[in-house]
C-alpha cells in the first residue's frame, strides 16, 4: 500500500469516528449543533481521502482564506474547483 492510500484510509477511519460521534449525539443527547459538526468534519475527512487518493494535493489547515470560501465571501477559483469536480466526477460550475 502506498503513503498516499494509507493516509486516504486514516481520513476514512477518522470520518467514520466522526459518523459515530454524530448519530451518539443525535440518539442520546439530542446535541444538534455538536452532531452537524461532526458531520461537517465528517463530509471534510472523506473529501480530503478521496482527494488524497487520487494524489490531488491540498492545504491541510485552515486559514483566513479557507474560512472566507467556508462562509461564501470569497469563492475558490476555477482551477481548484475543476480538480475538485474531476475528483468528484461532476462538473465544476456547481461550485460557484
Amino acid at each position: 500500500m502506498t503513503i498516499d492510500n494509507e493516509l486516504a484510509l486514516e481520513f476514512l477511519r477518522k470520518a467514520e469516528q466522526d459518523l459515530g460521534s454524530a448519530r451518539l449525539l443525535l440518539t442520546s443527547d439530542n446535541l444538534f449543533d455538536t452532531a452537524c459538526f461532526h458531520c461537517q468534519q465528517l463530509a471534510e475527512k472523506s473529501i480530503k481521502s478521496l482527494l488524497t487518493h487520487r494524489s490531488i494535493r491540498f492545504n491541510k489547515i485552515h486559514d483566513l482564506d479557507i474560512s472566507e470560501m467556508e462562509r461564501g465571501k470569497r469563492t475558490i477559483g476555477k482551477e481548484s474547483a475543476r480538480k475538485f469536480a474531476e475528483a468528484l466526477k461532476t462538473d465544476y460550475r456547481v461550485f460557484f
